[in-house]
């Protein structure tokens, strides 16, 4: 799965690497950890509107949600999407056909189990400080207003052996795209069936990690510190 994620580039770096103009009404405040859970705003490229990048919120709304209570109570369980599954599932099925985007990011955390332990690790590639994470998106209209709420869910995939011995009890990871399946991903004429595919093979060779501090389970503490991403070595010796 994917819930933490690390976007502490500035806007001209995530615009540079998309070669795209940010334009939205909303801030961007970069950060070295967010929380999905917390629904925030973050920085997409959507395939309906692929020459500019607007913040939308973690969590998708599908457009059907009726009023602000079933809406919550649908955010939390949406922050992720299965690609085995996003065909069928009646929150996802549209988007995935016509409302594809790109979710850039410098990382993200999982958590391994060893001897009873969970250790917090640091997942970002090699070979780039920006890439991104194949995502969905809907738009949903506040009932009784013209107040739009634009929001995403991030795809997963079976993970891969490398992420499958950090991630190892679920064995998931969020679908990383390389930089030439970007485009495919949010290209209006490629089928969900094609694009879908091409989730499969992304490679992980340029894949890296650490260990990091145990500051990132700690509530109620300033987590948007570089500190979180920083190698902590919780025993002698590393994986990676």
């Amino acid at each position: 799965m994917c819930f933490f994620v690390s976007l502490a580039s500035p806007k001209k770096a995530i615009e540079d690497y998309l070669h795209l103009t940010y334009n939205s009404s909303e801030e961007f405040v970069p950060s070295y950890y967010f929380s999905g859970f917390d629904h925030p705003y973050l920085p997409v490229l959507a395939q309906s509107d692929p020459d500019r990048l607007q913040m939308m919120s973690w969590g998708l709304v599908p457009a059907w949600a009726q009023d602000e209570e079933t809406a919550s109570s649908i955010r939390n369980k949406t922050l992720n999407a299965r690609m085995e599954t996003v065909q069928q599932k009646v929150s996802f099925r549209k988007a995935v056909s016509t409302q594809r985007c790109l979710i850039p990011i410098n990382g993200f955390f999982e958590w391994q189990s060893r001897k009873n332990r969970k250790y917090p690790y640091y997942i970002y590639m090699e070979d780039r400080p920006i890439f991104c994470l194949a995502g969905i998106f809907d738009c949903w209209v506040y009932p009784g207003s013209e107040e739009i709420l634009m929001s995403f869910s991030i795809l997963t995939r079976e993970a891969n052996p490398f992420m499958a011995e950090i991630h190892n009890t679920s064995k998931r990871m969020p679908a990383i795209l390389d930089q030439k399946q970007e485009s495919v991903w949010i290209d209006t004429l490629n089928s969900e069936e094609r694009v879908l595919f091409e989730l499969g093979h992304f490679s992980g060779d340029k894949l890296k990690a650490h260990t990091i501090s145990p500051l990132i389970n700690r509530k109620g503490v300033n987590r948007n510190t570089v500190k979180i991403i920083e190698p902590f070595y919780w025993e002698p010796g590393s994986l990676f």
